[in-house]
């Protein structure tokens, strides 16, 4: 049978998580063009990315006309010295011409490689170093006719006279124009006679070492999106997240685990380990002897983490003879010891899988059974150890006692992750329906707390339709908890409400009010915001905390809807005040950053500045992952609006590293990372956005879902040549818009990138809106709404009269990017451009680069030249990556110390970079290097 996987293409295109790397290596092959030969030593485990790293320097070698190919050493008997001869024949296939003209200088390579001494009398045997300088030096000679790029890749396979040519070609490379790349795997530096080379080659100031580490959370979910993005089947969320969890930042590893998961639909987070992987663990398990491959298989049942002295009680084996086969395994680097006492460790959770897989089930079982016995008998068990055991013996009133009880333990010290697991577990183990009513629940808190909505969203639902006999409060606490789980995926409620509302055909005034309440919040989420305040009264601090808590968010959202700004001044300090009051970290949590969230909508500055460090504070302290991300966001775009977009910048990175599964958080992470992205022109941060997300959000049914993203991400769309597309997806938006709630950028984007006939349609709510006294920011942005239209129509009057009116009111908001749009527009193109420079929005100051000359037309907008002359904007390709880096920090007002910090380099590397960045462009000032080092050609 053929592997169904296979078929798969699945593979991350995109080149993430070392760049760094790769710079350094175009670097110093730019210099061995130059005659600096060097040498470059890079190290990582099997996966880590090596391969992928020479590739993408060969790619970017094209164009550098070098001689660059790749010698891969063999992991079977080979001739000596057989990579460096093979170099040759390969050079000497391409420049054949060398050879015939340096007759003599082949000489000590009679009987090395006959090809080329073909022509040079037989010699006396020569002794081993003139032998080894004698392949060294033929390199070099090579590379004075033409640069050469030279990859030996995978030297921990290579002969001894190979590793020591590689020592000898070190001290050739001065002057030579050759850029030697050796790779090797870090787990065969820990024996053997690699382990002296790479110690030796250290020595030389030609050779450099690069070693490649696991790649972080961050960058293992952004190569888990890049890679399905490419792939027409999809995965879920919790399966992509144990995906990323298992491969432990191996970028192979996880593609591998990714395409078995896609092919078993992925039903399993556990599928079957992929054929590379139990590839390579077989590989280091072929010498093994029956006995030792047992006691690994033991030891695999234990855990990542084990005994030598427990492994032995298991196994019935003194420790002595354990610790023997264990070094055994340790060479093999299966293993490695983790401290004096015998506590060793699976050096990889996949070489543990892979051993393990080799257990039948049946004995599997009776291992772990006999685990938990002996964890019983033993003192201080670890209650995880308990409850994994327990539940792979199959024991279910064991797996039941012990799960639960470390799920509570787990929640407890907030470890939400490792809870959900024990609950649902637990929940496995039993059929007793007010049991699993109770794990139904805490699986719904835990899962809500750390940030996995879907499971959360699951247990909740089976609480809540096989719910026994309970008291209104309960019900209150599951409806309540439900309810919020789908508001936070932007679901609407309302099936939920009327299906319930008949369920409970004689509710008592407790559960009437909770479905009025529900139904408010309903309204809320469609933008209905009058309507649901009708449904809500005044807050009271008297009552249960589960009422009053989901009473406020209605409240103070219908309020905040509506721009009353003083009465939700008033209720939005009495929820927090309740908050504390019913002494709940998480309502307080919820009161604190629901209102930070709705004070930058309202613009309230001082009031977001005081409420959005506290919500981040508390949320941090609970460890709730999904609200921090969604604080985070806010915090990061209530920065972006008010122009300090460094700020921003550095808050959307913590909420883009921030690790959740729900889709609320995701969703304004990517509104506020597309407005920052765009703005300082940084691909790297728009690669970083969750796309599948920012989809949901375009295409929910709810007002929070569509009116924060739209208008980044039409923008986004527009920057880069695709202006009918962000039309079309503005007008689906525009269809289901009825308020203007949060809706900055998308009424902009409207006005400057819809069709006209949406923007009129649309422009009718935005001036209801505008109406009411207390909406100061649809006030401002109306004018600038209407400014951006006529100038679209041609009416340049009408544009800058309206745009004068924005520009005053958007800089009383302290809105410095919307006010500089609106001078620009109003002709004020100088005072733009210096908002534009102050705030770090590199994309508009590249349109009105200092000397500019603007005129404003029709079309999408104004039209605005930037004076720069074309044969700069050429220059922009001898940008190195290095100086383009720079000119990005030079823009957000980054000075060379700081640049030089943030690098990793010198101030006076900085200095040198700058001054050849100057002359390339032939600018004169920081100013213009940042603009133009930022700016991409128009499409």
């Amino acid at each position: 049978m053929f592997d169904s996987a296979a078929s798969l293409q699945v593979f991350c295109r995109p080149f993430i998580g070392r760049g760094r790397e790769l710079t350094a290596l175009v670097e110093l092959r730019r210099r061995a063009t130059r005659g600096q030969g060097a040498m470059v030593l890079i190290g990582g485990e099997a996966g880590i990315g090596k391969s992928r790293l020479l590739r993408e320097l060969a790619a970017s070698s094209a164009a550098s006309r070098m001689h660059a190919f790749t010698i891969g050493c063999l992991p079977f008997a080979q001739a000596p010295f057989y990579a460096v001869t093979e170099a040759l024949r390969v050079l000497h296939a391409r420049m054949p011409e060398v050879a015939r003209r340096n007759p003599t200088a082949f000489s000590g390579l009679t009987g090395l490689v006959p090809e080329l001494t073909e022509a040079v009398e037989p010699s006396a045997p020569m002794a081993r170093a003139h032998s080894l300088r004698a392949l060294a030096r033929a390199l070099t000679l090579y590379a004075r006719h033409r640069a050469v790029c030279l990859v030996f890749e995978d030297v921990h396979w290579a002969d001894e006279e190979t590793l020591d040519a590689l020592q000898f070609l070190a001290r050739e490379l001065t002057g030579a124009k050759l850029l030697a790349v050796v790779t090797y795997r870090t787990e065969a530096t820990e024996k053997g006679p690699l382990v002296a080379t790479l110690a030796r080659l250290a020595r030389f100031a030609t050779v450099h070492r690069l070693e490649l580490t696991a790649l972080t959370l961050p960058l293992m979910r952004r190569l888990a999106r890049a890679t399905l993005e490419g792939v027409s089947a999809s995965l879920p969320q919790s399966a992509v997240a144990a995906v990323i969890a298992r491969s432990e930042g191996n970028p192979l590893f996880a593609e591998e685990l990714l395409r078995s998961a896609l092919s078993s639909a992925g039903s399993t987070a556990a599928s079957e380990l992929p054929l590379t992987i139990r590839g390579l663990v077989a590989e280091r398990l072929a010498t093994f002897s029956e006995a030792d491959a047992a006691l690994l298989a033991r030891a695999s049942v234990l855990g990542r983490r084990f005994s030598a002295e427990f492994l032995g009680r298991l196994s019935g084996r003194e420790t002595s003879a354990v610790l023997t086969s264990l070094r055994r395994a340790r060479d093999a680097q299966l293993v490695i010891e983790l401290d004096d006492a015998g506590t060793f460790a699976f050096r990889h959770a996949l070489i543990r899988e892979a051993i393990g897989a080799n257990l039948l089930a049946v004995d599997a079982r009776a291992l772990h059974a006999e685990v938990v016995a002996a964890l019983e008998e033993g003192p201080a068990a670890e209650p995880a150890e308990l409850a994994f055991h327990a539940w792979a013996s199959g024991d279910r009133a064991r797996t039941l006692r012990y799960n639960e009880g470390y799920g509570d333990a787990a929640a407890g010290v907030r470890a939400y992750g490792e809870a959900a697991a024990a609950y649902q577990r637990a929940l496995a183990a039993t059929g007793d329906a007010e049991r699993r009513f109770a794990l139904n629940l805490k699986l719904g808190d835990a899962a809500s707390a750390g940030g996995y909505p879907e499971r959360a969203r699951a247990a909740l639902e089976t609480a809540l339709a096989e719910r026994p006999p309970i008291d209104d409060a309960t019900y209150e606490r599951v409806f309540v908890s439900l309810q919020g789980q789908l508001l936070n995926a932007h679901v609407d409620p309302r099936p939920l409400i009327e299906r319930e509302s008949r369920r409970v055909s004689n509710p008592s005034p407790a559960i009437a009010r909770l479905f009025r309440n529900s139904r408010a919040l309903a309204a809320l989420y469609r933008g209905h915001f009058d309507e649901a305040l009708a449904l809500t009264e005044p807050l009271d601090l008297a009552g249960d905390l589960q009422l009053f808590s989901s009473h406020a968010l209605a409240r103070v959202t219908a309020l905040a809807g509506l721009c009353e700004r003083e009465r939700w001044h008033a209720e939005v300090n009495l929820w927090i005040l309740g908050s504390e009051r019913f002494s709940s970290p998480l309502r307080r949590a919820n009161a604190l950053m629901n209102g930070a969230l709705q004070a930058c909508i309202l613009a309230e500055g001082d009031r977001a500045a005081e409420l959005l460090p506290e919500a981040a504070e508390v949320i941090g302290a609970l460890k709730t992952p999904s609200y921090l991300t969604l604080v985070q966001s806010f915090h990061a775009y209530e920065h972006f609006l008010r122009g300090r977009l460094l700020r921003a910048r550095e808050l959307v990175d913590l909420a883009l590293d921030t690790e959740h599964e729900a889709f609320f958080g995701s969703v304004h992470a990517a509104m506020a990372a597309i407005s920052i992205g765009v703005a300082v022109q940084d691909q790297e941060l728009l690669d970083r956005v969750d796309r599948n997300a920012l989809q949901r959000g375009l295409e929910g049914a709810l007002l929070p879902s569509y009116a924060f993203v739209a208008g980044p991400y039409a923008y986004e769309l527009a920057a880069y040549g695709r202006p009918r597309e962000a039309a079309a997806m503005l007008a689906g938006v525009a269809e289901k818009l009825n308020s203007s709630f949060g809706c900055v950028l998308t009424a902009m984007a409207i006005a400057e990138l819809a069709d006209l006939e949406v923007a009129a349609r649309s422009r009718a709510i935005f001036a209801r809106d505008a109406e009411r006294p207390g909406d100061w920011v649809m006030q401002a942005v109306l004018p600038l709404f209407d400014a951006l239209v006529a100038a679209r129509n041609g009416d340049v009057p009408l544009s800058q009269e309206r745009a004068l009116i924005a520009a005053d009111k958007l800089g009383r908001l302290q809105y410095p990017l919307l006010q500089a749009r609106a001078l620009e527009l109003a002709g004020a193109s100088d005072r733009a451009l210096d908002l534009y420079l102050a705030c770090g929005d590199l994309r508009n100051a590249g349109r009105l680069h200092v000397g500019s000359d603007s005129s404003t037309g029709g079309g999408d907008g104004p039209t605005v030249t930037t004076g720069v002359r074309d044969d700069r904007r050429v220059g922009l390709t001898s940008l190195s990556p290095r100086e383009r880096e720079i000119g990005m920090l030079v823009a957000v007002g980054a000075s060379n110390r700081e640049i030089a910090a943030t690098l990793s380099i010198s101030e006076r590397t900085v200095e040198k970079h700058l001054h050849t960045a100057f002359e390339k462009l032939g600018v004169r000032s920081r100013t213009q290097l940042a603009v133009l080092a930022s700016s991409r050609p128009h499409p």
